[in-house]
């Protein structure tokens, strides 16, 4: 069992471990590697990828800790080892994944995912942001560029958001709101109906591809 050998590693480092960490365990009859790292998880992924098509029997398992809360206070949490997404096993990128979550959100007005929701809307437009506006360091800057193609509403709840999760990282998919999940929410809707007036025809074949 390794819990997370990469911690405060840097890219080059990270490899290195990641390497290292293959050749000392090729001869395990188990393996279990534990990471909150999703370019690490990525390498670890792909690994275990490639064994499984080698073989006809099921030799690998990629789970996840999957935390909810409860719809109606009081707010409880409660977090589950499940299969990964397939967004996640398929894609490189967390980019599937978080547009399917921060998308349910706006479309049902509420989430399981209240810790999760406001660092995954900013990641979203982070990402998003760097299509829309590739010569732009930060998503605040690529608002800047396109807040006037959404409501004034919209852009109140993305500034918020932008405000306060912007000492968030972006390692670990989870993060503790600072928003109220009323605010979560409103981001959450602000930041589906950014990237559709920004460009629809992504929007709509992500709603396909993540649905």
């Amino acid at each position: 069992v390794i819990d997370d050998p990469i911690s405060s590693l840097d890219t080059s480092a990270r490899t290195y471990a990641y390497s290292l960490m293959m050749r000392m365990t090729k001869n395990c009859a188990q393996l279990i590697v534990l990471t909150h790292n999703a370019g690490f998880m990525n390498m670890v992924k792909r690994q275990f990828q490639n064994l499984q098509k080698k073989s006809t029997d099921p030799i690998s398992s990629l789970l996840v800790l999957d935390c909810k809360s409860s719809a109606l206070p009081p707010i409880e949490r409660k977090t589950s080892l499940v299969q990964m997404s397939d967004l996640l096993t398929k894609y490189d990128t967390e980019y599937h994944y978080l547009f399917k979550i921060v998308r349910a959100a706006a479309k049902d007005g509420s989430t399981e995912y209240h810790y999760l929701l406001p660092n995954a809307t900013r990641k979203l437009l982070e990402m998003f942001g760097a299509f829309c506006s590739p010569g732009k360091t930060q998503f605040a800057e690529a608002l800047m560029d396109h807040q006037a193609a959404i409501k004034d509403t919209d852009v109140r709840a993305l500034e918020r958001l932008i405000q306060i999760e912007s000492h968030g990282t972006m390692d670990g998919l989870a993060g503790l709101p600072e928003l109220t999940i009323e605010e979560a929410i409103k981001a959450a809707v602000a930041a589906m109906a950014f990237i559709k007036a920004i460009a629809k025809g992504h929007h709509d074949q992500m709603c396909r591809v993540c649905a």
